[in-house]
């Protein structure tokens, strides 16, 4: 690591929520370029058949979206991030996803068209529950979008089964497998937020870096699971997490679906 190699401390008082799209849109489809799509479209055409209204949570560049479009679902892509929603749509000049800019975590940021309940299915896959920067906005999210489904629809959610943050140490590990400059990933539990705070450090060959701050918060599939049924939904199913070139070595993921009540 070079004298020019700066950490930025990220604190629960100064989190963006679009900070994970600054820090990674220029090469994320470079660093976790799709993969097989198969699982996650068996997933959705098992509780909503094709033509049904699907909302993603951090659509980021469309990596899940764009397949879901081409399979003849009506997508709504919503991101924090600026950077990651200029990269999708330039990936798709015919708007086959319509993109919103707003925060998962925080429901008062979502246009009212959203929250009119006429979804069929709303999709926060990857690390989307995980970015949200605290549990209070985990559950917010839950809960927006318990109301924001129609009768019948789905909220299917994706979760990295990380460890207890309590179990978690700082450390330091050099990934080989991100672009085409070594790539040094560092990591520190914040006990005050509750947090993971960490950042991908390229190293150039000409002695140079650049930082790519993240932050992810854990929360269990059981949580989510109370918080959904807390918010009116059915569980319906547990399932293997989808195939992700991006998902770390050996943490494994769990998929949950919710079924708003046809009643209620």
């Amino acid at each position: 690591m070079t004298s020019r190699t700066r950490l930025r401390r990220v604190s629960q008082a100064d989190h963006d929520p679009a900070l994970y799209g600054s820090s990674f849109a220029d090469v994320y489809d470079n660093w976790y370029p799709p993969g097989d799509t198969g699982a996650l479209l068996e997933c959705i055409a098992a509780f909503t058949p094709p033509g049904g209204r699907v909302l993603e949570l951090g659509v980021g560049t469309g990596r899940l979206a764009l397949p879901l479009a081409d399979a003849g679902y009506r997508v709504v892509g919503m991101d924090s991030s600026v950077e990651m929603l200029e990269v999708l749509r330039a990936k798709d000049p015919e708007s086959s996803v319509e993109v919103v800019l707003a925060d998962a975590g925080d429901p008062a940021t979502w246009p009212a068209e959203l929250l009119r309940g006429d979804h069929d299915c709303i999709l926060a896959a990857c690390n989307l529950m995980l970015n949200l920067s605290s549990h209070d906005q985990q559950r917010s999210c839950v809960e927006a979008c318990a109301g924001a489904l129609r009768r019948g629809g789905v909220l299917v959610v994706e979760l990295d089964d990380l460890e207890p943050p309590a179990e978690r140490g700082e450390g330091f590990a050099l990934s080989t497998a991100l672009g085409s400059d070594p790539v040094v990933v560092s990591t520190e539990y914040d006990p005050e937020s509750g947090s993971v705070l960490g950042h991908h450090i390229e190293l150039h060959p000409d002695g140079g870096s650049r930082v790519r701050p993240w932050r992810v918060h854990p929360v269990g599939t059981d949580e989510v699971t109370r918080w959904c049924e807390d918010a009116g939904l059915a569980h319906v199913a547990t399932l293997p997490g989808f195939p992700d070139p991006g998902a770390a070595p050996g943490t494994p993921r769990t998929v949950t679906v919710h079924r708003r009540p046809t009643g209620t």
